[in-house]
């Protein structure tokens, strides 16, 4: 499976210290938009959501995220590149508005650091977080994941939002799946 990082205004290199110990993920980091048609599944890391939301809409890269997935390639958004993709106190971007998929409960600041989602199945796994946000559903979209009660995870579709940074490959398999890309007898390496 290709894995295709899309750092925009965040931070890459967390993200292939962590994913390239993947086995079966062939991971790689995209610095332009023709580099994103091979990918099968889009990783946007943690960073600013103030940057991130005006990135999706102007630049060609941030862009490209968009059309790409809309073509079906399923797409997991963590932190703050996933903030824009909330509906509501102003972290969205009428770019991104049909992947408006979570009202944003606003940030979270004891969601900071180490702790471990509660998965809709009972298994818990570890997460970092960096005053994170806690999000609801919206129709057609499903919790997978809840700290405290609190929505952590969320899924409609393709499209899978993280509050957090995973941190065991235990927890990206879980992400992979949720977002339908399972790696068939994938363990760390």
């Amino acid at each position: 499976m290709d894995v295709c990082i899309v750092p925009g205004p965040g931070n890459a290199q967390e993200l292939v210290d962590s994913l390239t110990r993947m086995r079966g993920a062939r991971v790689y980091v995209a610095g332009r938009p023709a580099d994103l048609e091979r990918a099968d599944l889009l990783v946007t890391p943690r960073g600013p959501s103030r940057s991130f939301s005006k990135w999706y809409e102007g630049d060609d890269l941030g862009q490209a995220v968009r059309a790409v997935h809309q073509k079906g390639t399923p797409w997991i958004a963590l932190c703050g590149s996933a903030l824009p993709l909330s509906s509501e106190h102003g972290a969205g971007c009428s770019g991104v508005a049909r992947f408006s998929i979570a009202a944003m409960r606003g940030s979270n600041d004891r969601l900071f650091g180490q702790d471990k989602v509660k998965t809709s199945e009972g298994r818990e796994l570890p997460f970092h977080f960096t005053s994170a946000p806690s999000f609801e559903a919206r129709e057609g979209t499903e919790v997978l994941g809840t700290i405290g009660g609190e929505g952590a995870i969320l899924r409609a579709e393709d499209l899978v939002v993280s509050a957090g940074l995973p941190l065991s490959p235990e927890a990206w398999l879980f992400l992979f799946e949720a977002a339908g890309l399972p790696l068939a007898g994938a363990k760390s390496g």
